[in-house]
Parts: C-alpha cells; structure tokens; sequence
C-alpha cells in the first residue's frame, strides 16, 4: 500500500506544471525588450535593402538605352534625402518605451525619429535614431529641413526621374511586391525574404524584379486586363447559360496574362540587377535559395504571386547566359 501511495505522489507531483507568477510590469519590461530587437533588425534590413534599391535606382536612371523606351520620366522628379521618419504618436507604448531604450532618452509624445539610409546625403549629417521636434520640406529649394537638439539640419534632397519609394515590412512573411500609392509607385519588401536572401545579389534581383513591373506597366495593364476579361468573361455566361465558364475563361486569361508579366519583369528584373554590378548567375538562382531554405508555410503568398517552376528557371539561366554574351536588351527582345 506505501508504494501505491508513493507512486501516485511521485505521479501527481510529476503532472503538476510549476506556475511562476509574472507581473504585468516584468511582462511589459519583456515586451519592450523583445521590440527593442525588433526596432534594431528591421532598421538593419532597411539599410539593405536601401542601399540595394538606390544602386538599382541609380544604376537604371543612368542607362541611355533606357530613356523613353523602357524608362519613363514622372512629371515631376522624386526628390529624396535618404531619411526614413518614424512618427511618435502613431506608437504603442511598447514601441515607445522600445525607442526609448534605443535612443536612451525620454520621448515626447510627438515628434518623429530620424533614421538615415546609406549612400544618401543624410548619412553624414544626421545619427540613427536621432529624435526631431519637426521638419519641412522646401520644394523650391529641394531642401530637408530638420529641428534636432534645437538646432536645424538641412538636407539636399537627391533627384530621381523616377518616382517609385520603397517600405521596408516588420512582416517575417516572405514577400514582396510593387504597388501604387497617392505619391507614386512603391515597392514592399517584408523582412521576411531578407533574413532568408542572405545574398545581396539575389535580394538585388527581387527587388529589381519588383521595379520592372512597375516601369513596364504591369500595374496599370493588370487593372484594364481584369476589367475587359470580366467583362468578356460576364458575356460568355449569359449566352451559354453556364455560369462556371465564366470563372474558367476569367481564371485562364488571367494566368496567361500573369505568366507572361512574370516572364517579362524576370527579363528585365536580371538586365536590372546587371546594370547594377550585380552577379547575375547568383542572382537568377534567388526562388531556388527561398524554396531549399524557407519553410513552405512561409512561401504560399510569395509563389502565389511568383510562381516557380523548372520551365522558368530555364529561362532565368538563358537570359544569364544572353547577357554574359554581351547581348544589349534590345538585341535579346529582337532575337529572342
């Protein structure tokens, strides 16, 4: 009887979880904690891909062959000083006490925190998570002007012909994308596809992918495409009677159409990523890297979008192997 009752002492105390109580206090000093880290990788990515992006965005602006062909100049040119703002009362407190601790200063409600990107000229005159009260932007002058520790900081903003800015997601999805705002065109890279594109070439060639749907029009097509082919799609219903044919003739029509963007943007996505001193053999080998390393879960947006299979990857190398040759673009598209 003495052993059945050790036993099932030894089990019940075996079972039993240890509680350690945790206050609300030493919960959020964790949280803090944890967006802290948080706070400083995601500015790391932002670094990275902003000196990818500028590079590209650089690069391309340059290309003669380029201008009113592939490159289209906005109305007015997209005028960047290479600082990111992080507005303050858009804040939870546990990112503002976060950036408190970064910063080592006690915060203000309102304000923004400076965050300076390289190769730009605010790199040199402005320190990372500098805090100012207030800015403006002179648009006759093309100036920054910011108010840090009282005293003001002005900043020549850089010209692109381009209008196309960049985001950098918190998101640890893997995704990335090109999209159009009030301001203009934007690309979203989420850090998930950074921590997984550890190479700088490849993360170069989805980026600039990104940047080719928007100069060759993609976005604007997609949006005339999907209104016509509903449209023919709504007309096929009625004068079959078979409501199902509309949603395959739609589904078709847009795949095709999706497939070729695809194709295109891997085209000059690569030319792209060429101009900008990228290696190009590396770069084309970036869906390979995502689908051997990053968990499947994290990839189902990603190649919803980017569908990925052998057929393209074959296409990836010849365009590799077209440039390597010293084929100008034109050449390719005339040839091929």
């Amino acid at each position: 009887m003495k052993k059945i009752i050790l036993f099932f002492i030894c089990f019940v105390f075996a079972c039993t979880t240890v509680k350690i109580p945790v206050t609300s206090e030493e919960k959020f000093e964790a949280e803090v904690e944890i967006a802290v880290e948080e706070w400083k990788g995601w500015y790391n990515d932002l670094r990275r891909v902003s000196n990818i992006f500028y590079k590209i965005l650089k690069s391309i602006s340059a290309e003669e062959s380029l201008k009113g062909k592939i490159i289209f100049p906005s109305k007015k040119p997209f005028w960047d000083d290479g600082i990111r703002h992080i507005e303050l009362k858009k804040l939870n407190k546990i990112d503002h006490k976060a950036l408190e601790v970064i910063t080592g200063k006690m915060l203000p409600k309102d304000g923004y925190i400076l965050l300076p990107l390289p190769s730009m000229p605010a790199e040199v005159l402005i320190k990372p998570w500098s805090f100012a009260k207030k800015f403006n932007f002179d648009k006759e002058k093309h100036t920054f002007t910011y108010l840090v520790n009282g005293k003001e900081i002005k900043i020549k903003a850089v010209a692109f012909p381009i209008w196309i800015h960049f985001f950098v997601s918190m998101s640890r999805e893997i995704n990335a994308y090109a999209s159009k705002g009030k301001n203009g065109y934007f690309i979203v890279i989420h850090r998930g596809i950074c921590h997984f594109l550890p190479d700088d070439n490849q993360l170069a060639f989805v980026i600039s992918h990104e940047i080719a749907h928007i100069l060759r029009g993609h976005l604007k097509k997609r949006v005339g495409v999907n209104l016509i082919t509903g449209i023919l799609a709504t007309g096929i219903a009625i004068a079959t009677g078979i409501s199902d044919l509309a949603n395959i003739v739609y589904a078709g029509v847009m795949a095709k159409y999706s497939r070729d963007q695809e194709r295109e943007a891997d085209f000059f996505g690569l030319y792209f990523t060429y101009l900008s001193g990228y290696n190009i053999e590396l770069a084309s080998k970036a869906f390979i890297t995502l689908g051997s390393s990053a968990p499947r879960s994290l990839l189902e947006n990603f190649f919803a979008t980017h569908p990925y299979d052998a057929e393209r990857r074959a296409y990836l190398k010849k365009v590799v192997n077209w440039i390597k040759e010293g084929k100008t673009w034109q050449q390719i598209i005339r040839e091929h």
